[in-house]
């Protein structure tokens, strides 16, 4: 490792000479050197970039390169870390040295910065719902993204079942290097916790949050049939006769909303869950087979533009820019909906804080990119970027919330 550290100095500096200054080869690794005097960010995008930022000039870069070959001389992989090594930098290099056998594979930080070899592996985003879901296109289009400024391929894999808790499990029994991350939302992080109250994993404790990426809106869907199309008509049409409604499995957030409007409401519903494949929840419904579907949008769009179904009203706190004409819930005299969906990234809890912070930063930098912004819009999904710090007050007041509604309504996971 200090070796291809060694090279790419000699390499920097060799350019510097020529006088002809540019960035760290994105193709080497993505970092910033605040502390080194340098402001730095370089994506794996080309340098004219707009968030490819080079402020201090070569003759700081040379600088930089000068005490990045001394913090260098520190590093002693036969003998450990030096003892002159900062705490954060003996966190990184520790963890560095304990993943040095896949690849090739070597990280070792020098003052503020982090270097990121080129050939780490992919990275493993398991998203614990089926392919078309909203959770599933959300992965891919941020994973895309985070693919082309890293150079790293973040996979998604699809592992379903029991309402999210499966994909859950796997990811929380990863190794803690930061390779294996779980696309989680309300289902993994505010509810399982209660409907599975003997589960040896606790989502609050056993994960570290990494980053929000982006926020949707839920909707409970009609046939085109139904004799009903508002919140009020549903209410009043739903105390006098049984109505069949799919979701994506008993337990899951759009259950629970459902649930609750039967429980407050006195409303007679029956649950048809599609946890295999609630892809086919929709079509059924268009076709007169199911009365309702609790769903979020982004799934429901095309049928609705189309108008092969209808909608009643949205649960969030104000009307989606995607659908403006349906109605909120909480508009209509509905009280207690005023929830979307939201999905966020979640690593095995023991990785590395400053492992966790890269990746939330390249979150971020994905997150602003307009052409992300453009492809969440594609699937009507606003970009919601945060730090772990935020993420982590979310999923304690989520499963606060969503705690008192599985006690109210009783739902029991068989």
């Amino acid at each position: 490792m200090r070796t291809w550290v060694e090279s790419l100095v000699r390499e920097e500096r060799s350019v510097l000479r020529g006088r002809r200054p540019r960035l760290f080869h994105p193709r080497h690794y993505s970092a910033g050197w605040p502390s080194l005097g340098l402001d730095v960010q370089c994506p794996r995008e080309p340098a004219e970039r707009r968030d490819v930022a080079f402020h201090r000039g070569p003759h700081l870069l040379g600088r930089a390169l000068g005490r990045l070959e001394a913090a260098v001389g520190e590093f002693r992989p036969d003998r450990g870390v030096g003892k002159d090594l900062p705490d954060v930098e003996r966190q990184l290099v520790a963890y560095g040295r304990g993943r040095t056998g896949r690849q090739g594979e070597a990280e070792v930080g020098v003052g503020n910065g982090v270097f990121l070899a080129a050939d780490l592996g992919d990275r493993r985003n398991v998203v614990p719902y089926g392919p078309g879901t909203a959770p599933d296109m959300i992965a891919r289009v941020v994973g895309e993204q985070l693919s082309r400024q890293t150079g790293q391929s973040f996979v998604v894999e699809n592992k379903l079942g029991a309402g999210g808790k499966i994909g859950t499990e796997a990811v929380a029994d990863a190794k803690a290097d930061g390779y294996t991350l779980l696309l989680g939302g309300k289902d993994t992080h505010g509810i399982l916790t209660h409907l599975y109250p003997e589960w040896r994993i606790k989502p609050e404790k056993d994960f570290a949050p990494v980053a929000l990426l982006a926020r949707i809106q839920n909707v409970l869907l009609a046939s085109p049939q139904l004799p009903a199309s508002n919140p009020q008509e549903f209410l009043a049409l739903a105390r006098q006769k049984e109505l069949r409604y799919g979701t994506p499995g008993v337990g899951t957030n759009l259950h629970l909303a459902a649930a609750y409007l039967q429980d407050s409401y006195g409303l007679k519903l029956l649950h048809i869950p599609y946890s295999r494949s609630f892809a086919e929840a929709l079509p059924t419904l268009a076709r007169g087979e199911l009365d309702l579907v609790m769903a979020g949008l982004p799934p429901a769009m095309p049928l609705l533009k189309d108008g092969r179904i209808k909608a009643i009203a949205v649960t969030g706190t104000q009307r989606s820019r995607f659908a403006p004409d349906i109605p909120t819930f909480a508009e209509s005299g509905v009280a207690g909906l005023e929830s979307g969906g939201w999905f966020a990234l979640f690593a095995p809890k023991g990785t590395p804080q400053v492992a966790v912070d890269i990746l939330s930063r390249q979150v971020a930098d994905a997150l602003r990119e307009p052409a992300v912004a453009e492809k969440l819009s594609g699937v009507y999904a606003d970009p919601a970027p945060s730090s772990p710090a935020e993420l982590a007050k979310l999923v304690a007041d989520e499963t606060q919330r969503w705690g008192k509604v599985v006690a109210d309504t009783g739902i029991k996971v068989e």
